[in-house]
């Protein structure tokens, strides 16, 4: 489990060498499997039934085709690092971004489009487009890439790779990023992120003010009165501050028909926060939620749960939809299982079947696909 959630793979081979003696045949065939020893051979010895061992060789076989996109980006990546670091020659320049730009329009992640376009506008001193696209980012739930992973299958080498690149693009946006405000939001936001937790971010963060008082939240709230765009931010904000008082009436405050007729899904995670009975009660509201359950992308279904653990988010959720009357630990057992077996962030959903009980020896051969 450790090693497929990208630890050391030499000290892992060297841990099994030791204990060899120790391991049953149905285990050797596990970490065979796990270093990407795959036959159909070794599949006899997983505890699976015939139709879970077809979706697990299916699912195998597509690793080896998303490790081959993720390889693609990241030396695309460096190249567009390398680019932005040489100095200013504008008719070249010009048409190499071009060409960087087409080819930021296969990808599929908002994320990763928007960090292109805002290293390359840097480079032209374009900060309207650098403004625009850091605002798209800061709307984005953190967790919303649990579900949409930028890439949801890549090794450790490749994954290393991809964080230095990733270090040297930030370390770009803070040298060059003017605006103070924009710049503490964006890199504040990054803080959100567990995996920035580690001491190269940290290093990068020394002499960057990332720090809000309860007066700059309130501010960057008052300026934005009309506006939605920091809306989630400050929500997200305020929770990881434990403020949930001044979240709600942040949320009372801001959470008007128009603005929520105008945001995107990704936007809403706020509304697991919303308890203020008045707002639940309005057809904006009501309209809102239903829309949201018919959308497809599993963060809603999430979404959703997460929002049911309020009784009265429950109780309208039900109303909409019968399907959603069982209990909440029934409706997350069938999504989480169902997920995993599909090699969908494989990872959290064995974190969920477990958080709600199940430990079956079984689940953890879907980590290796």
């Amino acid at each position: 489990m450790f090693y497929s959630l990208g630890g050391d793979e030499e000290k892992l081979r060297d841990l099994l060498k030791k204990c060899s003696l120790f391991l049953s045949k149905n285990q050797r065939a596990f970490y065979r499997l796990l270093f990407e020893k795959s036959t159909k051979n070794l599949l006899i010895n997983a505890p699976f039934e015939k139709e879970e061992k077809k979706i697990f060789l299916r699912n195998y076989r597509k690793k080896k085709r998303d490790l081959i996109e993720a390889e693609k980006f990241i030396s695309f990546f460096e190249e567009l690092l390398t680019f932005i670091g040489n100095e200013k020659d504008s008719k070249r320049d010009l048409a190499k971004a071009v060409d960087f730009l087409s080819k930021v329009d296969s990808l599929e992640s908002v994320y990763l489009k928007s960090l292109v376009e805002i290293l390359l506008a840097l480079k032209f001193d374009n900060f309207y487009r650098v403004e625009k696209r850091i605002k798209l980012i800061l709307k984005m739930d953190p967790e919303y890439f649990i579900f949409n992973p930028i890439f949801s299958r890549i090794k450790k080498n490749e994954r290393i790779r991809l964080e230095k690149s990733f270090f040297k693009a930030f370390a770009f946006i803070k040298e060059n990023l003017r605006d103070k405000n924009l710049k503490k939001m964006f890199f504040t936001y990054l803080n959100f992120y567990h995996y920035f937790q580690e001491d190269a971010f940290k290093e990068l963060l020394k002499d960057v003010d990332i720090n809000w008082n309860l007066l700059d939240i309130r501010e960057l709230s008052k300026d934005n009165r009309k506006s939605s765009d920091y809306l989630f931010f400050l929500s997200y904000l305020l929770i990881k501050k434990k403020l949930y008082s001044e979240n709600f009436l942040l949320l009372k405050e801001h959470l008007k028909e128009k603005k929520i007729k105008k945001m995107s899904f990704v936007e809403l995670s706020f509304l697991a926060s919303v308890v203020d009975k008045e707002i639940i009660k309005t057809t904006f509201f009501k309209n809102k939620i239903k829309d949201l359950l018919s959308q497809k992308n599993d963060y809603y279904k999430y979404l959703v749960f997460k929002m049911m653990e309020q009784k009265s988010l429950k109780d309208l959720i039900s109303s909409m939809d019968i399907k959603y009357r069982r209990a909440n630990f029934q409706l997350e057992y069938s999504f989480y299982s169902k997920r995993l077996i599909s090699g969908h962030y494989k990872h959290f959903c064995l974190y969920k079947l477990f958080k709600l009980g199940h430990k079956k020896e079984s689940m953890l051969w879907w980590l290796i696909q």
